[in-house]
């Protein structure tokens, strides 16, 4: 019984470790970037529209996405738990592989698999629907290598079943995820390593081909059917255009992805253990440092005492046997990324360090048990450790925050906005949230407002979208033409005549659904939105229908009603030209003593005062209004426009005078 929980520590260990880096914030982060469309496809057409989805460039994706979305829905923790077990699950793989290529080299393959596991470089964890696909892939690519490994490794008849398993497997995770194609190299690799019969380089090298053969159909039989068969509709994915693109220019183009190598290699080996923790910005409090502090300890204490069943021999291969194979991997596994011309991006593209990651934990292995003195040896890996596991809880807690950034955003646009118009398009700005793409907005419009099932063999959701980029600003202002988007079988057709803006200036402003005629423009505002201003049709917002509510298993619970429900609420009733509700809404908001940060979100209330005649109450919120200067000046400058239609008393017009303008 001892011996069984001992053998299982291991096991034990890398589920802890992966635990303390990837669920700490795994009830908190929901829906985000290609999530948005994904869902919503599913949704609206069910489970079958993922064969068409990712028909043009990866089809095997449909067979995970598919059976995830039947099992979970839009149950999105139930794809971070999937996730972290695929992930935690190619951890397993890794310790199994590199035990198959060292036997007594225990210490260094537990500490190779953990780091493997815990790779900080990756950062796209944490986008657990797009990402599903990625980490299968990289579970079935460590589970196909060892396969091959073990079928190198024995005599048995189990053998043919060993390689069977490793083609297959093999083929499954390139369909998944095609530039993970430079693992193939890890495997010959890892071949070589494993065969010790020989012991000549080049009688080595033979050997290794010969025992490698059978698992080169995985490589070939996939390249064959990429190739030869199947026709990618992305020129990002297609093999046959980036090859044509090089034989245009071999040596100018080869000078350079010589220089790429090298910097992407340095990056996914090296510079991944400590850009990303420099790039994130987490805002984390003092109890957050301590918990990473802690928790670090805590696995390196596990990991030391581990080392009196897990050790190794001393008497074996040299302690720096997997340095060079390890630099080889990364520069193999980078180059397919290199040859499609992409590039390593912590920020954006983090996903082609995947690939890559084992060989950087061979090389830091390598090089902590190439140290001979066990404490210095044991500060070198700690503070590896340590760096991974600050760089994913920060990334756990940036992506949460942005989480509930963007459910709060949709929660205020449903108190606003009853119902949007068909055909309406929609640009936003989210106060911590970069907008890439358009679905990241009509994606979260749609499931809110229109997730309805269609029958045409084309999806096309109600409502538009398009990221204010310099080109679709020149078009709006011109008042020219939004190119239609088609991608993944899904159809949007933006119009320039129907634009609406939604922005959220900032983390303490409110939503702001912005009237084109006089716009109340923040003093937080982004340019490209001041520009655009006068061009938002707030009449898109259709404000007769029944009010639509976020769906709480996608944007959660809703939030308190502070002061942007009274906000959203009142920009609403204004709408309507209901300016007594309007006045009632800011005087209760004023006894709960509740009141904005952007005083740019007075204005409507001080509109509705003014209508109403309401003096006192003018010269009330004047006070807060004039902490903002540019707002002051705003408002003396568009008053007299705004009102000129209507019945501005003399009085109320040398009020506003007074308060505004005089100073």
């Amino acid at each position: 019984m001892r011996n069984r929980v001992i053998k299982l520590m291991p096991i034990m260990f890398l589920l802890a470790i992966s635990a303390v880096a990837y669920l700490p914030f795994i009830q908190q982060i929901g829906f985000m970037n290609d999530d948005w469309y994904l869902i919503f496809a599913g949704k609206a057409k069910g489970t079958g529209v993922f064969s068409t989805v990712f028909a043009i460039d990866r089809p095997l994706r449909a067979y995970v996405m598919g059976p995830a979305f039947w099992l979970f829905g839009d149950n999105v923790l139930l794809y971070h738990i999937s996730a972290y077990f695929f992930r935690f699950f190619s951890g397993v793989c890794a310790l199994w592989l590199m035990r198959m290529l060292r036997p007594k080299h225990e210490g260094s393959n537990l500490l190779t698999a953990a780091l493997f596991l815990i790779y900080p470089g990756f950062l796209s964890q944490v986008n657990a629907i797009d990402y599903q696909s990625h980490i299968v892939a990289i579970f079935l690519a460590m589970f196909s290598i060892a396969l091959t490994i073990k079928a190198v490794s024995t005599s048995s008849s189990m053998k043919v079943v060993f390689f069977a398993g490793s083609i297959i497997t093999g083929w499954i995770y390139l369909g998944l995820m095609e530039y993970f194609i430079g693992l193939e190299a890890f495997r010959v690799i890892c071949v070589y390593l494993v065969d010790e019969k020989e012991s000549l380089p080049a009688k080595r090298l033979v050997s290794t081909v010969k025992q490698w053969a059978p698992s080169a159909l995985t490589p070939i039989g996939f390249l064959f059917w990429r190739l030869f068969f199947f026709d990618s509709e992305r020129k990002a994915t297609d093999i046959g255009t980036q090859l044509q693109q090089i034989a245009q220019s071999p040596i100018l183009t080869g000078a350079w992805m010589s220089v790429s190598l090298w910097y992407d290699t340095l990056k996914a080996g090296f510079l991944g253990w400590g850009v990303p923790a420099y790039l994130i910005n987490a805002n984390l409090r003092l109890r957050d440092h301590l918990f990473i502090l802690i928790a670090a300890t805590v696995m390196i204490a596990a990991l030391l005492w581990m080392e009196k069943y897990f050790k190794d021999d001393e008497g074996t291969q040299p302690k720096t046997t997997f340095i060079f194979p390890g630099l080889a991997t990364v520069i193999l596994a980078i180059l397919p990324v290199v040859l499609v011309n992409r590039h390593i991006n912590f920020e954006a593209y983090s996903r082609y360090t995947l690939p890559a990651s084992i060989g950087s934990a061979m090389i830091l292995a390598g090089l902590a048990y190439s140290i001979t003195t066990k404490s210095v040896r044991t500060f070198f890996y700690s503070f590896f450790i340590l760096i991974a596991i600050s760089t994913h809880y920060m990334n756990g807690a940036r992506m949460a925050a942005q989480t509930a950034s963007i459910n709060d955003f949709w929660w205020q646009v449903s108190w606003r906005v009853p119902e949007f118009k068909p055909g309406t398009t929609l640009v936003a700005n989210y106060p911590i949230s970069a907008i890439e793409e358009d679905y990241f907005v009509w994606g979260p419009a749609n499931l809110i407002y229109s997730p309805t099932l269609t029958d045409s063999e084309i999806l096309m959701p109600t409502i538009s979208a398009v990221v204010l980029n310099d080109g679709n600003l020149f078009e709006i202002i011109r008042g020219g033409n939004l190119q239609f988007i088609k991608r993944r079988g899904i159809l949007t057709k933006p119009d320039v005549d129907k634009i609406l803006i939604l922005s959220q200036p900032s983390q303490s402003s409110c939503v702001h659904a912005i009237d084109g005629t006089f716009p109340i423009v923040s003093t937080s505002e982004e340019a490209r939105i001041k520009t655009a201003a006068n061009y938002s049709n707030i009449d898109l917002i259709n404000i007769n229908a029944e009010a639509h509510f976020p769906p709480v298993s996608i944007f959660g619970t809703e939030p308190e009603h502070t002061w942007c429900y009274f906000f959203q609420k009142a920009s609403l009733a204004s709408q309507r030209d209901d300016w007594i509700l309007v006045a009632e809404l800011g005087d209760e908001a004023w006894r709960q003593d509740i009141r904005p940060q952007d005083k740019s979100e007075w204005l409507i209330f001080l509109k509705a005062y003014i209508n109403l005649n309401q003096y006192d109450q003018v010269e009330k919120i004047a006070k807060d209004i004039k902490k903002d200067d540019v707002q002051a000046f705003q408002i003396c400058q568009s008053t007299p426009a705004q009102f000129e239609a209507s019945t501005l008393s003399p009085k109320m017009k040398k009020l506003i005078g007074t308060l505004f303008c005089e100073e």
